[in-house]
């Protein structure tokens, strides 16, 4: 969960945590656009996760619950294939100036194709 001076996060059972605890709380002030990036992050990858662990689950389903469009939920979706380089640079970066998460649902599957559809360099490998 995104709060405004928060992060947490849910650890998973196999997580080794203090004490039993299970949410680890990072302090954030994270502006406005990144915070909207790293919670559409968290859906995408907790409805994949969803998806592919219950085969019941539909994205009808995801989208009736969540109350969005199947539209919104595949575009969402597309964010868990993101290359884990762009996860970084947009978090850590931030991307250049119109590059938000509209621009970010729509790219190609494959990594190094994702650099070239946004027109960046790919980084340099050590």
């Amino acid at each position: 969960m995104i709060g405004r001076a928060s992060i947490q996060i849910q650890l998973s059972e196999v997580a080794e945590a203090d004490a039993g605890a299970r949410i680890l709380t990072l302090p954030c002030r994270c502006p406005r656009p990144i915070a909207i990036l790293i919670e559409a992050l968290g859906a995408a990858h907790r409805w994949l996760t969803e998806l592919l662990s219950d085969p019941r689950q539909t994205l009808e389903s995801l989208a009736l619950r969540e109350g969005k469009t199947d539209r919104s939920i595949r575009m969402t979706l597309s964010l868990a294939f993101l290359a884990p380089d762009i996860v970084k640079t947009a978090v850590e970066g931030p991307l250049p100036r119109g590059f938000g998460l509209k621009r970010l649902v729509d790219l190609p599957m494959a990594w190094l194709d994702q650099w070239r559809a946004l027109g960046l360099q790919t980084p340099a490998r050590a």
